[in-house]
């Protein structure tokens, strides 16, 4: 037993170090791509504060290399230079092919100059062509928003799903369903998500409102949530919220977007936000393979406020009172991201002077 044992333990810890192994090459591989914009818009090797800065943006998915190719083009330390076309022509197959200009294609942008084209429409032809994007998926990064550079991130997403949701990995049949539908962009992240909460496979298991708020944590943000969290969200549906609002909030928020981004997967177009459908339905093939569909129904809420409040106590915290003391409550301050100050809502003097504890 005990050999058994220590082979998972060294099994676990194989695992553990070549995860790391991996995820140290990645980064490092960001940080050399971020290292090549320096050389060759900014003509300087990298400051320490600047690399980490824009490898951190790339790895936590929050910036495209679009995001980052803008960001050095129009900064001051580049804008101040006034480059010619010539000179920033040469810059952009640099930086953003990673090689010297082609004489047809110099010639092609040099003419289209000339003739009225702007610098920003040269560098928004560049950041969206075939050679900026296979740059970019080579250093396993984000292009731009929208852009899916891996079926196999997908699959891990839609696979993330099936086991956050229904509790089960999906077959084949099911994965390639899914697949096909975000990398053609006939789906969003959120239809996607729509499809599986909205499913006849998950409502017929009941959930209770504390098992839903663990499922959309799991499912749509990819974490545990804190005690505060379900508690917040428990009160907020004993005030009498319904599912749909949860859902929807948790499919706008900032999270959700950065996660789906992170798969080059779009969370959601500007279209009405979707509430609980009437009639659930799946689709079914001969296999038994059960492929959730979402609800074509659009209906228009408003989009909730996800925030609770910060509550501060005024005064000594803990606040001792004498017995039969004559007492006069010092109050709390709340502010709320959407409402500001909100301090005069909060109930106070409710406190006992009479009964120990209170």
């Amino acid at each position: 037993m005990n050999k058994i044992l220590q082979y998972i333990s060294i099994i676990l810890v194989l695992n553990i170090t070549s995860s790391a192994i991996a995820s140290s090459q990645q980064n490092q591989n960001i940080q050399n791509f971020v290292k090549g914009f320096y050389v060759n818009i900014l003509n300087r090797q990298a400051d320490i504060l600047g690399l980490n800065y824009w490898t951190n943006k790339l790895i936590s998915h929050e910036l495209t290399a679009s995001d980052i190719a803008r960001g050095f083009i129009f900064s001051n330390e580049y804008s101040i230079n006034n480059k010619s076309d010539t000179q920033y022509l040469n810059d952009l197959y640099g930086a953003f092919f990673n090689r010297p200009a082609d004489t047809q294609g110099f010639n092609y942008w040099i003419h289209a100059m000339n003739t009225g084209t702007s610098h920003a429409e040269v560098l928004d032809a560049f950041l969206h062509s075939d050679e900026f994007k296979n740059l970019a998926h080579n250093y396993s990064i984000q292009a731009y928003r929208g852009d899916i550079y891996s079926n196999q991130n997908l699959e891990i997403f839609i696979t993330g799903f099936y086991q956050a949701i229904l509790g089960r990995t999906p077959n084949q049949i099911e994965i390639d369903y899914w697949t096909h539908k975000l990398s053609t962009g006939e789906h969003t992240g959120k239809d996607i998500a729509y499809g599986f909460i909205y499913s006849k496979e998950y409502n017929q298991a009941s959930k209770s409102n504390r098992e839903f708020i663990l499922t959309l944590y799991k499912a749509f943000f990819q974490r545990e949530p804190s005690t505060e969290e379900v508690d917040y969200w428990l009160i907020r549906f004993g005030d009498g919220m319904e599912r749909s609002t949860l859902f929807n909030a948790f499919i706008h928020s900032e999270e959700f977007i950065n996660l789906t981004s992170g798969y080059g997967i779009l969370a959601y177009r500007d279209a009405p936000i979707l509430t609980t459908p009437q009639n659930n339905q799946n689709v079914e093939d001969t296999n038994n393979t059960v492929i959730p569909t979402p609800d074509t129904n659009n209906t228009t809420v408003p989009t909730p406020d996800i925030v609770p409040p910060v509550i501060t106590l005024n005064g000594e915290n803990p606040l001792y009172i004498k017995k039969n003391a004559l007492f006069n409550d010092p109050g709390a301050t709340a502010n709320d991201n959407r409402d500001g100050n909100i301090s005069v809502t909060i109930i106070e003097n409710n406190v006992s002077i009479e009964n120990e504890g209170n």
